[in-house]
């Protein structure tokens, strides 16, 4: 019998959009999954919808709560699956119907930890691939390979998400019980969950087929003029690198984890001066100037970067 695949899709709003990721999931032709739907106070219909289907679909289970947010949201459904293998869609998004037969079908022939695939980028109704500038081996990958691909953004595009993966219940877990997001962030609290799944995943597989449908919204969540939403995101990082560096990562994959950390944090320092906050102006400078030195050598054939970096560190 195949293996079970629990898919968690946190839901808030977003009908239009919900409908087409709820039903693009329904669909696959992977028959044997259990589709797990947090409504997180939505007040759009789409808890409506939700409960259509779930009325018509015995996989499909509908959770409703009051609004706490994403990560609450992905820990209901963790708390809720009983799957081999985990994956998460967000409710803006839809996939092709036969991402997780082809991605499930390999997992389990070759008894994968973890299987990434390619994506489209979906902006205004137009997808557009999103291709890696160097190629990706097709071979087994181990974690140390894993994690050079995610965290070496100018060469690979297609890692750094935790949506375009199904991962092996195991590395997702601490002591036999599934990990949980972090909750006091409300922005990248997916960006360390991602780094200790990666850690634990000796064995894995790259797809290029976009199976995934991102949808990229001006003015989401993920793509907002805000400081703490900033800072959040900059937190995560400044964990993850600490994680790594705490896992004896190789200082190389560090680096350019902390060549992310410092662009989130110019990021913020941009917002921060615009909005004249000199308390969060400070912070960002503060996580900058530590990593400097690392940020300025990995960027040394970038100059609009270092000459941005200096202008902001000088401002």
């Amino acid at each position: 019998m195949k293996k079970k695949l629990s898919v968690i899709i946190p839901v808030y709003n977003q009908l239009e959009y919900f409908k087409k990721c709820l039903d693009s999931v329904v669909n696959q032709t992977y028959s044997n999954l259990e589709i797990i739907c947090v409504d997180d106070g939505s007040t759009d219909g789409a808890q409506d919808y939700l409960d259509e289907v779930a009325s018509k679909d015995s996989r499909v289970i509908a959770i409703h709560q009051k609004n706490s947010g994403e990560s609450h949201a992905r820990n209901v459904g963790l708390m809720q699956a009983n799957g081999d293998y985990i994956t998460f869609v967000d409710c803006d998004d839809w996939i092709e119907e036969d991402m997780y037969d082809s991605m499930m079908r390999v997992a389990e022939e070759e008894d994968l930890d973890l299987v990434a695939c390619s994506w489209y980028k979906v902006k205004e109704e137009k997808p557009v691939k999103v291709e890696n500038e160097l190629n990706v081996s097709s071979n087994l990958i181990d974690n140390e390979e894993l994690l050079d691909y995610v965290y070496k953004r100018d060469l690979y595009r297609n890692f750094a998400y935790i949506w375009n993966k199904i991962y092996k219940r195991e590395i997702l877990e601490d002591e036999g019980t599934l990990r949980r997001f972090d909750e006091d962030i409300y922005l990248g609290a997916d960006v360390t969950y991602l780094a200790r799944a990666i850690l634990k995943a000796n064995r894995a597989k790259y797809m290029d087929r976009p199976f995934y449908h991102y949808t990229f919204r001006v003015g989401s969540g993920s793509h907002s003029n805000d400081i703490s939403k900033a800072r959040d995101l900059t937190e995560s990082y400044k964990e993850t690198v600490e994680l790594l560096k705490n896992a004896k990562v190789k200082e190389e994959t560090v680096n350019y984890a902390i060549r992310i950390l410092v662009y989130h944090a110019i990021e913020g320092i941009e917002i921060a001066i615009e909005k004249e906050d000199s308390t969060a102006k400070k912070y960002f400078r503060e996580i900058m100037l530590s990593y400097e030195s690392v940020y300025l050598e990995l960027n040394k054939n970038y100059p609009d970067r270092v000459e941005l970096y200096k202008r902001l560190i000088n401002n």
